[in-house]
């Protein structure tokens, strides 16, 4: 499970995301997004340590982004709970100055999921 002492603020985004590794395909819903990365709600995560292309969309921004990124982490369906589905929490590995800035203004104009704590 992740720590919640995060360097970049989060917020809240669902929007459906394709990805792929080098061997398999994967959909998801995004729960939560970052500067740092995302967490895509799956019923099969890829396992820790896959690289994978993701195409996303923001809401408001007609770009359609691929980025990659690495599964740090997965929380399986046995782990999951109301609230706490199952997936991969995924970490950007190569993303384009113009996705990591619409990403900043998206978190930016939203509330952050947790803060740090000093």
């Amino acid at each position: 499970m992740p720590k919640e002492d995060r360097i970049n603020d989060r917020a809240a985004l669902e929007v459906e995301v394709s990805m792929n590794s080098e061997h398999n395909f994967y959909t998801g819903i995004t729960r939560d997004i970052s500067a740092g990365g995302v967490f895509v709600a799956t019923y099969d995560p890829p396992p820790p340590g896959t690289v994978i292309e993701l195409a996303l969309s923001l809401p408001g921004v007609p770009e359609r982004f691929r980025i990659t990124g690495v599964v740090r982490w997965t929380r399986e369906l046995r782990a999951s709970c109301d609230g706490c589905p199952p997936g991969s929490g995924i970490e950007w590995f190569n993303i384009s100055e113009s996705a990591l800035l619409a990403i900043e203004r998206f978190v930016g104009r939203r509330d952050s999921l947790f803060y740090d704590v000093a």
